[in-house]
């Protein structure tokens, strides 16, 4: 996610205003990073998965880390 991009979003909706500015870009470099991590890895393994799947396990992994989907 670009700059303009981010900020753009974050004027419309900041789920993370009560920290302060450097930690909330940390917050963001962690989503954009482990975001494209995610779809490198989905693409160099050939799309091992579905797309549907790859975007559901993206969106636990990065709403609530590996806890979302370890064996309890």
């Amino acid at each position: 996610m670009n700059a303009a991009n981010l900020r753009h979003n974050r004027e419309h909706f900041n789920p993370f205003a009560h920290l302060p500015a450097a930690e909330q870009a940390m917050v963001n470099n962690f989503m954009v990073s482990s975001s494209v991590g995610l779809d490198r890895h989905w693409v160099t393994t050939g799309k091992a998965m579905p797309l549907p799947r790859l975007l559901k396990l993206s969106g636990q992994l990065l709403e609530h880390g590996a806890a979302a989907v370890a064996r309890r």
